[in-house]
């Protein structure tokens, strides 16, 4: 038997890509809270886990909803939100922006 290896999701590499994302119920709760917390004036979120937890994968996902009315979550900022990509790199913050 063959096994399928899933490469990891890179944010900016896979922008275009078609990527089969299954919403698990702690990124429903992370992606309300993200909402929540907008209201709210908070407009910066850290995101933080393991190594292949899936963070970029809820980040494609997070970003499809919002831009492309993919409906992984259920947002209301449909088509109203801009995004700045960063990925680790060995440059400076000034550089990537």
């Amino acid at each position: 038997m063959k096994s399928k290896i899933s490469q990891s999701v890179n944010i900016i590499r896979d922008d275009n890509r078609k990527i089969d994302y299954y919403v698990t119920p702690n990124a429903k709760k992370t992606a309300n809270e993200i909402f929540e917390n907008f209201n709210r004036r908070t407009h910066s979120f850290n995101l933080i886990g393991s190594f292949g937890t899936g963070k970029s994968s809820f980040l494609w996902a997070l970003e499809k909803s919002l831009k492309d009315n993919l409906n992984y979550f259920n947002t209301p900022f449909n088509g109203k939100t801009d995004f700045v990509k960063i990925v680790g790199d060995y440059q400076s913050l000034k550089s990537a922006l």
